[in-house]
């Protein structure tokens, strides 16, 4: 089990890299715009730092999820946690969109509390045509659509507006029908994963160690470095040294800070210390890495997926 997950890809999108981040923190696609380009089956695989809705309004389709299978026969959605791995077969003239969502944005849409309580574990909903909920989801769903396909004022704040409700009906359904996945043996790894990465947000610029987070997830360090490997296919150590230098990124690209300044807002002792840190991390120096990516970005030679941070 743990050689079939280790190698199981990673991906922002399916068949993108990881390093790739969505500017709207959200990306949105009909089933078939992607699916139909790998034959109706889209491969195991999985996301570190999205979440995704599935949602088949008509067609069918088989989804797995840590080796469960689902039906998935219209209406329906599924909901999916970052880090498990996922696989779909579908049908020809299957009609369905897939939202994908950056894991960080969701705790300001919806708040902690409800995330963990409602939506930590991989869910299916099955919809009636003529039930009420199943109506205000699909409305949503429509207006999340047409928001993302245009650029109005105020595009961005109607997308999250959308987003936050969607997840409140998505909830709601799910708290009724109670059609929750088995938390098996196999996705426990994941969940410790799930919790770490959520503690290194919150810590990372302190500096803490390895044994600081492993105290608060109730295991070992070396524990830590065991499901940090099975599934990120990296040690707990890279996964914070990682988050420093994805931040370290944003600011230098983005904020108008010197780097000394970047240095101190994330915890290092001096900018000499940030220098060789970032250097050895990503092979530029801070100064080197700011005028690159700004030229990119004036120039225009970024695609929009490179316009937002990396995601290292």
């Amino acid at each position: 089990m743990e050689d079939w997950l280790r190698n199981v890809p990673s991906y922002a999108l399916y068949g993108e890299e990881i390093d790739e981040i969505i500017p709207e923190r959200m990306h949105c696609e009909s089933i078939a715009e992607r699916s139909e380009l790998y034959e109706w089956e889209i491969r195991p695989h999985r996301h570190e730092v999205f979440f995704q809705i599935l949602y088949v309004e008509q067609g069918q389709g088989v989804a797995l999820v840590d080796q469960q299978r689902f039906d998935l026969t219209g209406p329906c959605a599924l909901w999916i946690p970052p880090l498990l791995t996922h696989g779909f077969q579908f049908s020809q003239g299957i009609r369905g969109y897939v939202l994908t969502i950056e894991d960080g944005l969701l705790p300001s849409l919806l708040g902690e509390s409800l995330l963990q309580s409602t939506l930590a574990y991989p869910q299916r909903l099955l919809f009636a045509v003529d039930e009420a909920e199943y109506q205000h989801f699909h409305q949503v769903m429509a207006a999340i659509l047409l928001e993302y396909k245009h650029s109005s004022w105020g595009r961005l704040q109607a997308l999250h507006a959308n987003l936050s409700l969607l997840l409140v009906h998505l909830g709601r359904a799910l708290m009724q029908q109670q059609d929750t996945l088995t938390v098996t043996q196999d996705n426990r790894a994941g969940r410790h994963v799930r919790k770490y990465l959520a503690l290194v947000d919150r810590h990372y610029r302190q500096h803490r160690p390895v044994q600081f987070y492993a105290e608060r997830l109730g295991i070992t360090p070396t524990q830590l470095n065991r499901v940090c490997q099975q599934v990120l296919g990296k040690t707990a150590l890279t996964v914070i040294h990682q988050r420093l230098l994805l931040e370290g990124k944003r600011d230098l690209l983005y904020a108008n800070l010197s780097i000394n300044e970047v240095a101190q807002s994330l915890g290092f002792a001096d900018q000499a210390y940030f220098s060789r840190f970032f250097t050895r991390h990503s092979g530029t120096t801070p100064s080197e890495f700011r005028q690159q990516a700004r030229q990119q970005l004036v120039s225009g030679r970024a695609t929009p997926l490179q316009r937002n941070a990396d995601i290292v």
